[in-house]
């Protein structure tokens, strides 16, 4: 039991982590106008990534 919360809590710092770094691109992203299509993937890429916390 205490492995398995060591490791689902691990499993959450990833995703939390993943979902961070996408916010950072997606800021970064957004400052160019030129590659919109990037953002929208990145976004969309973040939204999946917070779907999967939700289920957790």
């Amino acid at each position: 039991m205490g492995v398995n919360d060591v490791s689902i809590k691990g499993f959450k710092s990833i995703f939390h982590s993943l979902h961070f770094n996408s916010t950072l691109k997606n800021l970064q992203i957004n400052e160019n106008i030129d590659t919109d299509d990037e953002f929208d993937s990145s976004y969309s890429k973040s939204l999946q990534i917070n779907s999967t916390l939700t289920m957790l």
